[in-house]
């Protein structure tokens, strides 16, 4: 009684909070069934309950991995421990009371392959529930945090803040080590606080503990920064001052101890962890640093048997910044408008408090930085351990707004105008925080792809499929499309599909390169790239039918269903002929260059020629994202008429995986100008749009679907066709392409676009244009 009398009274003094927490439980809780298998699960899973197992038929605690930090199973294996017992118990009970007592009693081992089967909803569904518990612990714990620094105030909109950060709730959805990692770097920062402002030998002893165990969840170090400012903040010139130093650095190792116990208590212990280092960590995250610092623990480990590395290797780092991180920060993991107020927070604080600013700032900066330029990979979760202090210094920026605001207003005013300002800044993060626990608790993409395609889509009919596409138990005639191969609408007809249904989701793997250099991809970049070219001739050649699909926060996002046209006759009524038998031909055709990282041009030869001497021949430097076109000047063509473009082309070299690939593209526009009015509205629609979905592939995909103004020449038309892939060889081969004209148009680009992007010399002779 006394205790629910003190829940009810701090709930009473503290509403504000208790609400932000609610909305950290449901925005973590919601959706954690269905919800899709994160590619990380599995293993801790595996793990974890192979530890139950373990422990009950051998008394064995130790995972026999250093993938992840043994806390990570240990978490799981508690959660896991009762489901697995209690229905082993059970199972034992009904035993008993339907059978004689003279049964053979059941062996924990042969019992719990058949449990994993028969309870692995349940058992996923406790791990799942461990995460989202992190995570409503971390807006607890940035609470406090907040307060400490600055203000009960503070605290509560920097809990807030985090409650809402969309990247931070989607991933407290699943059983991975990136929620507890952060939970234990922000029990690690603010025992730092406590050490800064007590000086007292306990809180470093405190701050040890807790920073060597954050070292310990993902081998990440990123508190050390903090640590040792605040250490060096906390100076005295007294003897205790170093003595505590030197304790603090103790207990250090006292926490990896505790995060990997077995490191010391396994004789196979640090060859293993040198393995799973080298298996799982270091081939995604190895940087110039954590190289060298690796080679010294195996020096240490081998006795000196292994040479360290020369110090030089600390000095090869790579200089180019990936503005991706921040682009994932900006518009979907955190927020634009609170990201702003926190960059802005940043600067007023280095002002007015040097001291808390590095402290405040030096894990969020670092790590971004680190990730920026160091880490080969790019992931998302990168990000999680930046967003808790992010959400501190957007709530800085609004306590400096209430102060200015209550020197200028009345208190009623005051307090309204500070509401509406969190209002209006946490609205975004909110909804698409609410918007991904929401649709993740719905079936998962693939069977709802299962069910629509179940009602949808007649027996007996061809179908052409982009991997992970769910299919259901009907006399269907399945055809894979490929990535790189036999994946375009063109490619689809000839292998004589009726439909095609397309994971744009599988696709997204092969446009990652554009997304990891640009903050917002240039749209004559990403929209002409061959990936989002065959989206957008799906999109207007063949009649969509459906979409299936989830925000971009969720894994599998989209799934497309097209009906396919019937494939056109080739058209003979020739329109234009070009064999560059002379410098007029040449005056018809022109480079078009999206990428400005090289440079193409091209020019006539009298050297080689598809059926005499002449032909047009074209370079290409090496560019980094997409290739040039050689366009044709406009070309007046009328709607509904059918329209062939073909060309001969070869290089001057044997067929290897070397040699370009090349296609026949047309595009369809039409001449008539928009108006201001209708450019502004599609301009708009296309920014809600971004701030919406982010610059991502699905914001491409949608912003063409949402499209009605179709006259830059340099972007895709309102139609576009092109040819199956076609690598060249040292012969000559034709390629061509033939549709029809759609209605609202009233010109045409015919291009020869090449898809590789390395160095090369293309010859290209005989293009011509025909109709029916």
């Amino acid at each position: 009684m006394r205790l629910t009398a003190r829940a009810i009274s701090f709930i009473k003094k503290n509403k504000i909070l208790f609400l932000v927490i609610l909305i950290a439980i449901i925005l973590r809780f919601v959706g954690l069934m269905p919800n899709i298998l994160h590619a990380d699960e599995s293993y801790v899973q595996d793990h974890s309950w192979d530890l139950v197992k373990n422990f009950i038929v051998s008394r064995d605690i130790n995972p026999h991995t250093f993938k992840y930090g043994t806390l990570m199973f240990y978490f799981q294996t508690i959660g896991a421990f009762p489901v697995l017992v209690g229905t082993y118990l059970l199972e034992i009970a009904n035993t008993l009371v339907s059978s004689t007592f003279t049964a053979k009693w059941l062996r924990f081992d042969l019992f719990y392959g058949e449990a994993i089967r028969k309870y692995v909803i349940p058992l996923v569904t406790v791990g799942r529930a461990e995460t989202a518990f992190f995570g409503v612990a971390s807006v607890i714990v940035v609470y406090l945090i907040g307060k400490k620094m600055f203000n009960k105030r503070v605290g509560i909109i920097s809990a807030l803040f985090l409650a809402i950060a969309p990247l931070h709730t989607r991933d407290s959805h699943y059983i991975t080590t990136d929620v507890l990692s952060v939970l234990t770097i922000l029990l690690a920062f603010l025992s730092f606080l406590y050490l800064y402002k007590t000086k007292k030998l306990k809180w470093f002893i405190t701050s040890g503990i807790l920073m060597g165990i954050s070292v310990t969840v993902r081998y990440y170090p990123i508190a050390i920064f903090a640590y040792l400012s605040a250490i060096l903040y906390s100076f005295e010139k007294q003897k205790k001052w170093f003595r505590n130093i030197l304790i603090s650095f103790f207990f250090v190792l006292v926490g990896v101890f505790i995060g990997l116990p077995f490191l010391f208590l396994d004789s196979q212990g640090p060859k293993l962890f040198i393995s799973d280092l080298q298996k799982y960590a270091l081939p995604w995250y190895s940087t110039p640093i954590t190289n060298y610092i690796f080679s010294i623990f195996v020096s240490i480990i081998s006795k000196g048997k292994e040479s360290l590395p020369s110090i030089h290797l600390l000095y090869s780092m790579p200089h180019s910044f990936r503005p991706v991180h921040a682009s994932w920060i900006f518009f979907n993991a955190y927020g634009i408008l609170p990201t702003i107020l926190a960059i802005f927070a940043m600067f007023t604080l280095a002002i007015k408090s040097f001291k808390k600013f590095i402290l405040l700032a030096s894990i969020p900066l670092i790590n971004f930085f680190y990730i920026s330029y160091l880490i080969p990979a790019t992931y998302e979760r990168l990000i999680i351990p930046t967003l808790p202090f992010l959400a501190i210094f957007t709530a800085i920026c609004l306590e400096n707004l209430y102060l200015f605001l209550k020197e200028h207003w009345s208190k009623k005013t005051t307090k309204i105008a500070f509401l509406v300002s969190i209002l209006l800044v946490s609205i975004l993060p909110f909804s698409k925080a609410l918007e991904a626990s929401i649709t993740c608790s719905q079936e998962t993409i693939q069977n709802q792809s299962y069910d629509w395609v179940n009602k949808s889509i007649p027996e007996n009919v061809n179908i052409g499929y982009l991997t992970m596409v769910s299919i259901p138990p009907k006399k269907f005639g399945w055809v894979a499309l490929e990535p790189g191969q036999k994946l375009s609408l063109e490619e689809a007809m000839i292998r004589k599909n009726d439909y095609a249904f397309i994971n744009a989701s599988r696709l997204d793997y092969n446009t990652y390169n554009y997304f990891n250099s640009f903050f917002i991809p240039p749209d004559k970049i990403f929209e002409n790239s061959y990936y989002s070219l065959v989206i957008s001739e799906y999109e207007s050649r063949a009649k969509v039918l459906g979409r299936v699909q989830k925000p971009w926060m969720c894994d599998v996002s989209r799934i497309y269903y097209y009906q396919l046209p019937q494939l056109a006759k080739e058209a003979t009524k020739l329109i234009k002929n070009f064999n560059f038998d002379s410098s007029k031909d040449l005056e018809s055709w022109h480079i078009t260059i999206p990428d400005n990282s090289g440079k193409a041009n091209i020019n006539l030869t009298s050297a080689t020629g598809k059926q005499k001497n002449g032909s047009l021949i074209y370079f290409q430097d090496s560019f980094a994202y997409t290739a040039p076109r050689i366009a044709s000047n406009n070309q007046k063509i009328s709607p509904n008429k059918t329209y062939t473009f073909s060309f001969w082309s070869k290089v001057d070299k044997n067929s290897d995986d070397q040699s370009p690939t090349v296609i026949a593209r047309i595009d369809f526009y039409s001449s008539i100008k928009p108006t201001g009015l209708e450019k502004f509205k599609q301009v708009l629609k296309n920014t809600i749009l971004l701030v919406k979905e982010g610059p991502t592939p699905m914001y491409f995909e949608k912003k063409r679907q949402q499209t009605l103004i179709f006259d830059d020449i340099d972007l895709p038309g309102k139609m576009l066709a092109f040819s199956s892939l076609t690598k060249l060889n040292s012969k000559w081969q034709k390629i061509s392409i033939t549709t029809k004209a759609p209605e609202g148009v009233d010109f045409a680009i015919f291009s020869i676009q090449p898809i590789s992007t390395q160095k090369d010399t293309i010859n290209i002779d005989d293009i011509t244009f025909a109709t029916q």
